[in-house]
């Protein structure tokens, strides 16, 4: 995988300290991104990670010694950036994510302190899992996991009383976040004949053509097929549990290819046991690996992969150009793609002209014109 950087990303660099962190699932991204930014001429500290299904969490000694002089921090959501973190690098301008999930960094510390929080949800990454999304919601409908398993086990086919599959046209698809992932779903059922509803915490005031909102009780007794579009944080953890499938349809399917800890998974299990619900694709759990004998592996009517439902070649080559753009970006002081908290940028161009003023700061310019850089 080759990076080349775009024609801002060319400026002078030298010097500025850049942390890169390393990742079971995303390790060649950040590996590639390393190698491009030490071509760059950025001082590159590598850092460790804890083997799965363990999360890195730095010894504070440990961050001290990696975060220390650095800019920017480069890493994937499997490592951990708590408020004690950000204490110890008093000179960090930004925290770059290699990919969407930033659950793993305390977002109002980094706030607070005027550091800028970038992910990298490319165009690629949306819409690929927009695609798997689709898919999912197909599938689960037409109930591809038991069509599966009878064939597997060489089974007689169902007769036309026993089948449980069902079309997709005609069903009402809950959309809980409606962000750019669960937009482009919202696109892609355009004529399939759905009805769509959405929930969100922070609705944006226009009007989505097709999409009606509603609170989440409502979406939840309303839906056939249920899907999870949200970031983890504290408001959102445990959200769908037991009281939320009590009050879904006994036919309806739950996805979750978001973050796992949303949906109580144990809860889930057993809904899905009880028959309360008919169905659920998840892609993401709260221990990733899951365990082995974790309460969803084995049951029939669940379709379950490892937080891999919506890789693609081309979202995983979108990554790492995206990711040393937002680092050099940052260096040079623009804005970086996909931001995060867009509360911090005030206070963080603020931080950068300050700096810029008082030292020769790697990549800045006192003449640059700030802010120009995108937001979505």
């Amino acid at each position: 995988m080759s990076v080349v950087l775009s024609e801002p990303a060319q400026a002078r660099v030298a010097g500025a300290t850049v942390f890169v962190g390393s990742d079971r699932v995303l390790g060649d991204t950040l590996d590639h991104a390393a190698a491009a930014l030490g071509a760059a001429g950025c001082n590159v500290i590598r850092g460790h990670a804890e083997p799965p299904p363990h999360r890195t969490r730095y010894a504070l000694s440990t961050a001290r010694r990696y975060f220390e002089a650095a800019s920017v921090l480069l890493i994937s959501s499997r490592t951990i950036i708590d408020a004690a973190m950000l204490e110890v690098a008093p000179r960090l301008h930004a925290v770059v994510f290699a990919s969407i999930g930033t659950d793993s960094i305390d977002l109002p510390a980094a706030t607070d302190r005027g550091i800028i929080v970038a992910n990298g949800a490319t165009a690629e990454n949306v819409e690929s899992l927009a695609e798997a999304t689709v898919m999912l919601i197909a599938a689960l409908l037409l109930d591809l996991p038991r069509k599966q398993r009878q064939f597997a086990l060489r089974s007689a086919r169902a007769r036309a009383d026993e089948l449980s599959a069902r079309m997709v046209s005609g069903k009402t698809i809950g959309l809980i976040g409606f962000g750019r992932i669960a937009r482009s779903v919202t696109r892609r059922l355009q004529g399939w004949g759905t009805e769509i509803l959405a929930y969100d915490r922070h609705p944006d005031e226009t009007p989505v053509a097709g999409v009606r909102f509603f609170e989440l009780d409502e979406l939840l007794a309303r839906s056939d097929v249920v899907s999870v579009h949200l970031p983890l944080t504290a408001e959102t953890r445990g959200l769908l549990g037991a009281a939320e499938f009590a009050r879904m349809k006994r036919e309806a399917c739950v996805i979750n290819t978001s973050r796992g800890g949303i949906v109580d998974e144990a809860a889930l299990a057993q809904a899905l046991s009880a028959g309360r619900i008919a169905g659920a694709a998840i892609d993401v759990f709260e221990t990733e690996p899951p365990p082995v004998d974790h309460p969803l592996r084995g049951l029939e009517n669940v379709i379950l992969t490892e937080h891999t439902v919506g890789c693609t070649r081309e979202l995983f080559a979108s990554l790492a150009p995206t990711a040393v753009e937002n680092v050099m970006r940052v260096i040079q002081g623009r804005d970086p793609l996909h931001i995060r908290n867009p509360a911090a940028l005030l206070r963080w161009r603020e931080r950068f002209r300050r700096q810029s003023a008082q030292q020769a700061w790697p990549g800045g310019d006192t003449n640059l014109q700030y802010g120009t850089g995108e937001y979505r």
